[in-house]
């Protein structure tokens, strides 16, 4: 038993992530090599001391509260999930840590195992990312509108009759510039939604006539790719939303479903009263959604297959823009898939009673 216990030291000595086990005081017991370089204290120095230490206030104040809180409640709220939380080096410096804790009996007490990575440099990465997309949509979008609008006024017949092989291909040019411009929308809505910069304009209204105006507006897109959307059974309802952010969720997931469904299928919009909410659901006969993509269905830039963005166009943000305004509208979204046997993107709001 001695020389298990002194192999799995070692092992968790030489482990590339931080480890660091304390006992059910919040004492440190053990400080593997990769926390000593991550927080810049051997493990000397905080042996026996409080977990507090490698936390800012007020985190450091609340850290024995919420041991306390776990022994009176019998779960904690930081276990077995992970967590971003500020942390701080010893020269003062502070910085990201994602934490993920485990609790382990041994020897009949409680200990538990914290795994602590830095996470400042992806946190960078993805503020340079981010920076990045907004500049270059910005700086996009000038031009776009002038060459839409140049391409508008040419097939508007201001500059005179436009032959019909001429007008062939400025129609071409005029749909591609429109859809450069939806997606360029895409990533500045996005940019929007993270930086909190988007309102709301919340009104309660009947869902009814929202669906059906969102039926016709998405219908041509279904038609040119050979499938027709109808109307499936309707739940009378009033909800409060924003009707131009509720018409953008409702034509991503139409269009989505048409994408992924064959020739001469039906795609079905309808809506179900489910206690307090509403569900509106939009069902497919597509290929359903692939196992190991449905984690990170609603994450942004996602898509099931990179080969889909060829195929299919699109950002891959359509889905985790509609969950964000979905959530915005305090509803939640989700979705309901059999390989092969389609999918169906749903999302629920609360009910407006009539008061």
């Amino acid at each position: 038993a001695h020389e298990r216990e002194s192999y799995v030291r070692l092992l968790i000595a030489n482990v590339i992530d931080a480890i660091i086990i304390i006992n059910q005081r919040g004492l440190i017991e053990t400080f593997n090599h990769a926390a000593e370089r991550t927080f810049g204290y051997s493990e000397e120095e905080v042996l026996g001391r409080n977990l507090s230490v490698l936390m800012p206030e007020p985190h450091r104040a609340a850290h024995d509260g919420y041991l306390q809180d776990y022994e009176r409640r019998g779960e904690g709220r930081s276990l077995e999930q992970n967590r971003e939380l500020q942390a701080v080096r010893r020269n003062g410096e502070l910085f990201t840590i994602e934490l993920r804790v485990s609790e382990i009996s041994h020897r009949g007490e409680r200990k538990f195992i914290g795994l602590v990575r830095d996470i400042t440099e992806r946190k960078r990465v993805d503020r340079m990312k981010s920076e990045f997309v907004s500049i270059v949509s910005h700086e996009l979008r000038t031009p776009l509108t002038s060459i839409s609008g140049a391409l508008g006024l040419l097939l508007g017949g201001a500059v005179g009759e436009v032959p019909p092989a001429m007008r062939q291909m400025l129609d071409i040019a005029q749909q591609n510039s429109q859809r450069l411009g939806l997606l360029i929308g895409d990533l500045l809505d996005m940019e929007k939604l993270i930086a909190g910069h988007m309102t709301f304009q919340l009104q309660p209204q009947p869902l009814a006539p929202l669906l059906e105006d969102a039926l016709r507006s998405n219908q041509a897109y279904a038609e040119q790719l050979g499938v027709r959307i109808e109307l499936g059974e309707q739940a009378v309802a009033t909800v409060t939303v924003d009707a131009h952010r509720l018409q953008q969720v409702l034509a991503n997931l139409l269009s989505n479903a048409a994408k992924f469904s064959p020739a001469g299928a039906v795609v079905t919009l309808s809506s179900q009263r489910r206690g307090d909410n509403i569900r509106v659901s939009v069902d497919d006969v597509g290929p359903g959604v692939p196992l190991g993509f449905r984690q990170r269905i609603f994450q942004k830039f996602s898509q099931a297959d990179s080969s889909d963005t060829r195929q299919k166009g699109g950002t891959g943000l359509g889905l985790a823009i509609s969950k964000e305004l979905i959530e915005r509208m305090n509803g939640c979204i989700g979705f309901d898939s059999e390989l092969e046997q389609g999918a169906c993107f749903w999302f629920e709001l609360p009910v407006q009673e009539p008061g």
